[in-house]
């Protein structure tokens, strides 16, 4: 088990100076030293976890919510708009963009900075993201293999692809040139 933490994780995100994984209502920080750091409480199961940055984590949570947290457990803003489980979360290297997806398929794009919304898309059986390091695009996996490219604004590029069985991750080159 990574540091100890029980066998139940269902997200983990890792940034230059931290690592978090999501463990029923709480989120569990270390330094990537292994420093075991101040975890957060959450008054739902978190079910995915991205950070933003070095300083900040974004939290996908049951009951549809994401919320932005300090390190230090402060809620600072939260993103409506999803109404089941938030399965995935993908931010930019910078942190300037989020796609998030939710278990009924339906994926947002917002802009970080000012928290205001910037596409939208469905994919049904929705598994994994992932973001281009601009913000410019995204792609999507699902349980039945299929994987898509999405530009930024929710509108599919080209055809779809297909993988032999369920698409549990993904992520891009740091050139966005593969997948």
């Amino acid at each position: 088990s990574l540091f100890g933490l029980a066998s139940d994780a269902r997200g983990l995100a890792v940034s230059e100076a931290h690592i978090a994984a999501a463990s029923g209502r709480r989120v569990h920080i270390w330094s990537t030293a292994g420093r075991a750091q101040r975890g957060i409480d959450l008054p739902q199961d978190a079910t995915a976890v991205a950070f933003a940055g070095n300083d900040r984590l974004l939290v996908g949570r049951g009951d549809g919510m994401i919320g932005e947290y300090a390190l230090d457990g402060r809620e600072l803003r939260s993103f409506p708009g999803h109404r089941g489980a938030i399965v995935a979360l993908a931010t930019t290297r910078g942190a300037t963009a989020l796609v998030c997806g939710d278990a009924k398929g339906t994926v947002y794009t917002w802009d970080i900075a000012s928290g205001a919304g910037a596409g939208s898309a469905t994919v049904p059986g929705l598994t994994a993201l992932a973001i281009t390091a601009d913000g410019t695009g995204f792609a999507t996996g699902a349980r039945d293999g299929t994987v898509m490219l999405w530009a930024r604004n929710g509108r599919q590029l080209g055809r779809a692809m297909r993988h032999r069985g369920a698409v549990t991750s993904l992520a891009y080159s740091p050139d966005g040139r593969v997948i």
